[in-house]
């Protein structure tokens, strides 16, 4: 929701329910602010938001795609499907119409629940009230139904197809890091399933990289590599797991902790092969350098190849063919020879742009 620029969050229940407080502190972030209201006292909220809303439905679930193009629209807008296979569990609106269970609506509505009728859900009245007002009508492509962009999943239906969707749907760069992703898609959901199995992904990189220093510092340097990968493939996983849960948006303390560990590994290992410790510190802030700069370029091919998981990999293939001070410096060299590509190349398209 933050990627699509939402910064309030305003959540209407007839009563509280224990696990809806530990929702709303996931989701909530510093540049999101969710509130819980009682429906009863919304007609009160007439000053609840300052802004043009989104209305979603009880049980609606929607894409990011589809978020996106809903707060595209003009406000007081309704999202309609036609009559059809599959949009049966969607309110009715006339035989030919069903909501889609969401619309775009002026914040002034909010006053109006004041009138609704005892029994009404609050969406269903702010849906009539805004079809009375004359609302602007916006069909939906049935094919939103079909890929799973829009749900109905009031009875829980769906949820591990979901969880499973939501895993591959937001962005992440790396190659290796989507071949993990694409194969660990239909594990995702089960893993945040059960919650012993998922505190234990949650702990394991942090875990795994505290394990390689310790192995570095005994100068088990093949060992303490390994282990690196291992903590990075975890971390993958571990990261899209927030991303279902929704815990992304908060500060990652565990995942800092699990760079500096691996950070420390690097240090050891490339001090076991021979370096001064001044030598050892420049090659290891070279190699974050080079790292840090890739993950931020405008290129998305030099996103994909400069990645933490493609470099720990990278450290053990080519290790086994050449000494580690060599395969260090060697990857250096390709990592800044890809970003000063990937900038002369920026440079290039912008001054073809230019008008002479």
């Amino acid at each position: 929701m933050e990627r699509c620029g939402i910064q309030e969050i305003a959540i209407a229940v007839g009563s509280v329910p224990a696990e809806l407080p530990e929702l709303v502190e996931r989701v909530a972030g510093a540049n999101l602010q969710v509130r819980i209201i009682r429906s009863g006292e919304v007609p009160a909220q007439e000053g609840l938001l300052t802004g043009d809303f989104l209305l979603v439905a009880p049980g609606i679930w929607m894409g990011a795609e589809l978020i996106a193009e809903a707060l595209s629209w003009p406000k007081n807008s309704i999202a309609i499907l036609a009559e059809s296979a599959g949009s049966e569990r969607f309110e009715r609106i006339d035989l030919n119409r069903r909501w889609s269970g969401f619309a775009v609506l002026d914040p002034s509505a909010i006053g109006h629940c004041a009138k609704m009728p005892e029994g009404w859900s609050i969406a269903s009245f702010l849906l009539r009230h805004a079809l009375q007002s004359g609302a602007r009508e916006e069909l939906l492509d049935q094919a939103l139904l079909t890929n799973g962009k829009l749900r109905n999943i009031s009875d829980g239906a769906n949820v591990a197809d979901i969880a499973s969707q939501l895993a591959s749907e937001s962005p992440q760069d790396g190659f290796l890091e989507k071949i993990i992703l694409k194969g660990s898609r239909s594990l995702v959901p089960s893993i945040a399933g059960l919650p012993w199995l998922s505190a234990t992904i949650a702990w394991s990189p942090l875990v795994f990289a505290l394990a390689s220093a310790l192995t570095a510092y005994l100068r088990y340097s093949s060992a303490a590599l390994a282990l690196v990968v291992l903590s990075l493939v975890l971390g993958v996983i571990r990261t899209k797991m927030q991303d279902v849960e929704y815990r992304s948006g908060k500060p990652d303390y565990p995942r800092f902790a699990s760079y500096s560990a691996i950070f420390v590994t690097l240090w050891l290992v490339i001090f076991n092969n021979g370096a001064e410790p001044i030598d050892a510190t420049f090659i290891g802030l070279l190699l974050l350098g080079a790292l840090l700069l890739g993950r931020g370029s405008s290129n998305a091919l030099v996103r994909d190849a400069i990645s933490p998981l493609n470099l720990g990999f990278v450290l053990v293939a080519i290790w086994v063919a050449l000494p580690f001070l060599t395969t260090v410096k060697l990857t250096i060299l390709a990592m800044f020879g890809a970003l000063i590509w990937a900038n002369w190349r920026d440079k290039r398209i912008q001054s073809k742009l230019k008008p002479n």
